[in-house]
């Protein structure tokens, strides 16, 4: 017997300990055929719509082959073995190349539903589907963002930040769901809400949030937004990164000193490494912070920060 695991998805579950522990692990190579039509795979998201889970795989690729229809998104269903697209049509990318960044399940107008999300032209041939759309199982759903072409969504986490728990997502825009609410902005299952004031970010270079998480560093929980720019709702001292505390957006630390125009903070994570949890910060083209040596990734366990 073996235990199939498949782009770190184990599969066996319901396999008892005992009976895991005669098992030979192995890699199985059936999700991967026949594979992408150009491009890569990015986010992977387990759903079940009600006939049954699903496995979600979204990217850049022109689709699964042998599954027309499903450029940038497809659905693996394992009791049949086969790749299908989702809804018909699927995504639209428009005239350019598109992505997904994130697939997540969540209430949409009082049902869940699961919101794709990245840079595409339409879902579904529904309008007012760009770069953010619901998916319920047999149709694709307006969330009514109104978002203008070529803004994209990079980042999108579940949240409570005071409201309740909300999907809060990051990323380019002026304005969302008719609302003033730049770059940045929560969905609490009916409607668009800003983040704090809703200033947004400022930069020089094609300012854009790239990463969140929520992280407690012993005060409470708190959203930390990551990416390219020069601040965050006008706080001193966010350039590549902020804090907000419910109200305002604050520096971390001594804040970080970008080594370029490019220069970014491209992902987040939480993580104990066995003295506590912390936040772990993946940067990009030069990123430093005083009194601490060069890296690549930096540690703030909510008092400091280390290489």
């Amino acid at each position: 017997m073996k235990v199939k695991t498949t782009i770190g998805v184990i599969l066996a579950a319901g396999v008892a300990t005992s009976a895991f522990g005669q098992c030979e692990p192995a890699w199985d190579g059936q999700l991967g055929n026949p594979g992408v039509d150009r491009g890569y795979v990015q986010p992977m998201m387990n759903w079940d719509d009600g006939s049954g889970e699903k496995l979600y795989v979204g990217g850049s690729f022109g689709g699964i082959i042998g599954a027309p229809g499903s450029t940038i998104l497809a659905s693996w269903d394992r009791d049949t073995n086969t790749w299908s697209r989702v809804g018909t049509p699927g995504l639209s990318t428009g005239s350019t190349n598109g992505f997904l960044t994130n697939i997540m399940p969540f209430d949409v107008f009082g049902e869940e539903r699961l919101v794709v999300a990245g840079f595409f032209a339409s879902a579904g041939a529904v309008a007012d589907t760009r770069s953010i759309a619901a998916w319920n199982g047999d149709e694709w759903i307006s969330m009514g963002a109104g978002l203008p072409a070529p803004q994209s969504i990079w980042a999108m986490i579940k949240a409570d930040i005071g409201d309740g728990e909300n999907l809060i997502i990051g990323g380019a825009w002026p304005e969302i769901g008719g609302q003033f609410g730049a770059d940045l902005a929560q969905w609490d299952g009916e409607e668009w809400l800003p983040v704090g004031d809703g200033l947004g970010i400022t930069g020089s270079f094609s300012p854009t949030v790239f990463a969140l998480e929520m992280f407690d560093d012993g005060s409470g929980p708190a959203l930390y937004a990551g990416g390219r720019f020069d601040s965050i709702g006008g706080g001193a001292g966010t350039s590549l990164l902020g804090r907000f505390n419910g109200t305002s957006w604050e520096a971390v630390g001594p804040g970080l000193l970008p080594g370029g125009v490019t220069s970014q903070v491209a992902a987040m994570t939480v993580f104990d490494d066995g003295t506590g949890p912390a936040l772990y910060v993946g940067m990009g083209s030069g990123v430093r912070i005083s009194g601490v040596p060069f890296a690549s990734v930096y540690k703030w366990d909510g008092v400091e920060w280390s290489a």
